[in-house]
This record gives C-alpha cells, sequence and structure tokens, in this order.
C-alpha cells in the first residue's frame, strides 16, 4: 500500500492559525483575512492541500477559478462552494477576490444546529457530486451576504448565545436554495442507492473498475445505476468511476511518497504501464510527468 506521509504539501493549518480560535468545531473569518494572515504559507496559499474539515466558500467580490479535486471551477460572487473533509481545493492568486470561509470540524452539528440535521453538510460525509453553484443576482444575494455578517459578529462577540440560531438559519438556507440549483440531489431512493454506491467505490475500488460489478453488488441492473449516476452526478457510471480514479491517482501522486507501481496496485492495476496508459490518456500526462509538475509548481 502506498504511504500517505507528503513530501511537499503543507497540512492547513489549524485553530488559531487561521486568525480566530474555533467554537464548538466552527470557525468563520473573511477571505481577505485568511490571504493576510502571516501564518498561511505560501503552499496553503498557491497549491493544491487536503482538507481536514468541511469548507464552505461564499465569494461576495471578485471573479476567477477555484480548484476543487484538481478540476477548475468558475466564480463570481455569489458563488458557493462546499468542500467536504478529505477533498481537496487549490486557491489561485487573485487581489480582488473576497467573501467568507466557514470551517466545519466533524461533530459540530450537535453544538450548534438545534436538531437540524442537513443533507448538505452531513450526507454520510460524501462528497457532494455537484460542489458549487451561484445563490443568484442581487438583492437574493445581499440576504446571504448579511446573514453571514451576522453569523461572524455573533462569533466574534465573547456571547455567542445567538450563534447556533444564527448558523442555523444560514444552513437551512444554503440546502434550500442549493437543492433548488440541483433538484436531482434531494433526497429520495436513487439519492440513497448513489450514496451507496459512492461508499462501495471507495472501498472497492480495487477489486473492479466495471460498472457491473457495482450494479450487481448493489442488486439492481447497470442501466438502472448508470442513469441514477447520470442524473445525480451529470456523469456516465463508466465516466463517474474513471474521474473517480483519476481523483484519487492525482491525490495519491500528490500526497504519497509511494512509488508508481504502488499507487497503481492501490488503484487496481497490477501491471503499472496499463495505468500510466490510463492516466495519461485522460490527463494528457503520464503519473510521472503529474507528479514532477505538482513538485516544480511549489513555490519557494
Amino acid at each position: 500500500m502506498a504511504k500517505t506521509t507528503s513530501k511537499h504539501i503543507s497540512e492547513t493549518p489549524r485553530g488559531p492559525l487561521t486568525g480566530s480560535n474555533p467554537v464548538n468545531g466552527f470557525q468563520i473569518i473573511s477571505i481577505r483575512e485568511f490571504n493576510d494572515n502571516p501564518n498561511i504559507p505560501n503552499s496553503i496559499r498557491y497549491n493544491p492541500h487536503q482538507l481536514y474539515f468541511d469548507l464552505i466558500i461564499v465569494f461576495t467580490h471578485g471573479s476567477g477559478i477555484h480548484n476543487v479535486d484538481f478540476i477548475d471551477y468558475e466564480y463570481e460572487p455569489g458563488s458557493v462552494f462546499i468542500i467536504k473533509n478529505e477533498q481537496y481545493h487549490h486557491w489561485y492568486p487573485n487581489p480582488d477576490k473576497n467573501g467568507f470561509l466557514l470551517f466545519f470540524s466533524e461533530g459540530f452539528e450537535s453544538n450548534f444546529t438545534e436538531g437540524y440535521t442537513s443533507l448538505v453538510f452531513s450526507n454520510r460525509n460524501l462528497k457532494l457530486p455537484k460542489p458549487n453553484f451561484t445563490i443568484g443576482q442581487l438583492p437574493g444575494q445581499q440576504i446571504y451576504f448579511d446573514l453571514l455578517d451576522l453569523v461572524q459578529r455573533g462569533f466574534n462577540r465573547s456571547e455567542r448565545q445567538i450563534l447556533p440560531f444564527l448558523l442555523t438559519g444560514f444552513m437551512v438556507k444554503l440546502e434550500e436554495d442549493y437543492l433548488n440549483y440541483y433538484p436531482s440531489l434531494r433526497f429520495s431512493e436513487k439519492l440513497m442507492l448513489f450514496q451507496e454506491f459512492q461508499s462501495l467505490l471507495q472501498k472497492d475500488l480495487k477489486s473492479s473498475r466495471n460498472g457491473r460489478y457495482y450494479a450487481e453488488r448493489l442488486n439492481v441492473n447497470f442501466s438502472q445505476l448508470n442513469h441514477i449516476c447520470k442524473s445525480i452526478s451529470g456523469q456516465t457510471l463508466k465516466q463517474y468511476i474513471d474521474n473517480h480514479i483519476i481523483t484519487r491517482a492525482k491525490i495519491a501522486l500528490d500526497n504519497s511518497t509511494g512509488t508508481i507501481s504502488e499507487i497503481a496496485f492501490d488503484l487496481g492495476f497490477p501491471e503499472v504501464g496499463n495505468f500510466s496508459k490510463y492516466f495519461k490518456k485522460r490527463t494528457g500526462h503520464k503519473p510521472k510527468e503529474f507528479r514532477k509538475k505538482l513538485v516544480h509548481n511549489l513555490p519557494q
């Protein structure tokens, strides 16, 4: 098994290093506060790094590109990103960007959400098929921004009794708008089956990359699982499995000291040559080239 010790990626700063002390697994700061904090190393500012918490980014100013799991997404004022624990993300330099960063550690719901359980935030801690959406134009955006201002004020006050109510209000509104944006992600038997497929893929990837294997394990036919995968993720079953493998491969190449052969074996490729061809066909780079590119792009 490939080792997971990183050679060149700094760990995401914890707690006070981000500029504020977390409260019961939650904290909120502005993007500019984060960027101006001298405790944040350049390897976090400008390179892919893995999260150990759930992160919500709400952009209020600027437009550009933000990267989640090595995929670029455009953002503008009103763009929201929901990035789950263990996913990667990557800030690109942009002095004009600002907004809110909300950090959620495991277990925060029991302290903050007044009994409200969120599909978007909990979701069995599986990454969301769609990591971003837009909350629309003004004045709808302003409601979000004003609510987050109140959350930040409640967080920064010495008396924080109102914070759970403000945060719950934000979460309820965020989930409502997110699910209006992606109605296929509303709770349903299809979504439950898709989540079971996600969990099985994480566990059994080394055993098979074939969609029919997962359909059989889930006691559904291939066409049914393919249809559900496409309706929820926007990708066919094969595309979803391929993208999952490539993401896992990029993470391993970036955050592992293991050899290419070890990484290939962990991803279900007994022959490293087959893995190299598979990776190059979908990324344009051989695994070694991709790893070197990451290292050379690190700021000095």
